[in-house]
């Protein structure tokens, strides 16, 4: 008797929560807070007011949106590749998602994640690919909010928001989400969260302030991680201007991992200030790896530019590794001169190496032209 009554009671006691709980209590798992008439962060001060007097809420999103144009990366961190997700637009267009804050993990996920066929998935991405959502988790355990993270995701692509709450602050334009961030930036000191401010910052495109704010980043008194983020940030954003601040701080920074990581963040750049930083680095720079960054980042550049650069290391520098990396590298490039020149160098350069070396590559690149062209002849399969 006393343990089918002792089976029973957790039962009673539980339906009497589910019962006795007011509407009040019930969480909506987005609650949107779209008012125009106030500013950016006066929404996310009332939206981050309202979290806090819920007494199951330690972990919160404070979200808002901006609209971007199309020449920006496709790909932006914090988007999850499991189909299963709903998509940001999904979430925040579904009615009513009300989620009871005692919900089991098992049945909490039933209700914020559900199944959409590829067809659904297809058309949200062909219709929304300019519409960017910036999220912000915020802690509230200590009894007041603290900014953990900041992430960047196109409305069409998956999210997953855990077992937070998404208060939504509606779009905004670039200058008052600029002016959020770099507060943000400005108040906290963690270093993997001053670095996703950053990413946050570079998708700004309107705002003319952004990459002045990343030449500052580059000059002063930060991290390391966080330089290192904002050259990779820079190198991404393949701008003139961008390239134009990559390359003055290649040639005025004395540290080398820093060196290394500005030639890296310009292997994709066209611009003349680029090629004019990586000739002042084979000029002036005397380490030999730092050297060899230079020559594959020409390599990578892949530009008629690139050739005269390796040429002039391949027959005038003292160091018969890097001639010979030179030659790998002008291997590499499939502009119809660098063929040219490999040919010359196979036929009159001095060093016996090298010439062997150039004449290889030559071979190598017309095998290669022969099985795209003639693929059934070189096909080695049964």
């Amino acid at each position: 008797m006393w343990s089918s009554c002792r089976l029973f009671l957790p039962f009673c006691i539980m339906l009497f929560t589910i019962q006795g709980t007011s509407r009040a209590q019930l969480a909506p798992f987005i609650n949107k807070f779209e008012n125009p008439s106030l500013s950016l962060k006066k929404r996310l001060v009332v939206s981050l007011k309202q979290a806090m007097r819920s007494e199951h809420n330690n972990r919160v999103w404070i979200g808002y949106g901006i609209r971007i144009h199309s020449h920006y990366p496709d790909s932006f961190p914090g988007g999850s590749p499991h189909n299963a997700l709903p998509t940001l637009d999904e979430l925040l267009n579904t009615q009513a998602m009300v989620l009871h804050t005692r919900l089991k993990p098992a049945q909490a996920s039933a209700v914020l994640f559900p199944e959409l066929t590829r067809q659904q998935r297809l058309k949200l991405q062909r219709g929304q690919e300019e519409q960017i959502g910036i999220l912000l988790d915020f802690s509230l355990e200590s009894g007041r909010p603290i900014l953990l993270r900041t992430i960047t995701i196109r409305f069409s692509d998956p999210v997953r928001l855990g077992y937070q709450e998404l208060y939504w602050l509606g779009f905004v334009d670039h200058n008052e989400s600029y002016h959020l961030l770099t507060d943000c930036f400005k108040e906290y000191r963690y270093v993997r969260l001053r670095c996703s401010i950053l990413a946050a910052l570079n998708i700004h495109s309107n705002t003319d302030r952004t990459l002045p704010y990343f030449k500052k980043v580059l000059y002063g008194k930060f991290n390391q991680k966080i330089i290192e983020s904002c050259i990779y940030l820079l190198g991404e954003n393949s701008t003139l201007k961008s390239e134009y601040i990559l390359s003055t701080f290649l040639m005025k920074t004395k540290d080398k991992s820093l060196k290394r990581k500005a030639i890296l963040a310009l292997n994709s750049a066209k611009s003349n200030s680029a090629y004019k930083a990586v000739k002042y680095i084979l000029d002036h720079e005397h380490d030999r790896n730092i050297r060899k960054d230079a020559l594959l980042c020409l390599g990578m550049m892949g530009h008629e530019k690139s050739l005269p650069l390796l040429t002039n290391t391949l027959i005038n520098d003292s160091d018969k590794a890097l001639r010979e990396f030179a030659v790998f590298v002008m291997g590499q490039i499939t502009h119809p001169k660098a063929e040219t020149i490999l040919t010359q160098i196979g036929l009159t350069h001095p060093d016996l190496t090298i010439r062997q070396k150039a004449l290889s590559w030559i071979q190598r690149q017309k095998s290669q032209r022969v099985r795209h062209a003639y693929p059934d002849l070189t096909d080695e399969s049964d």
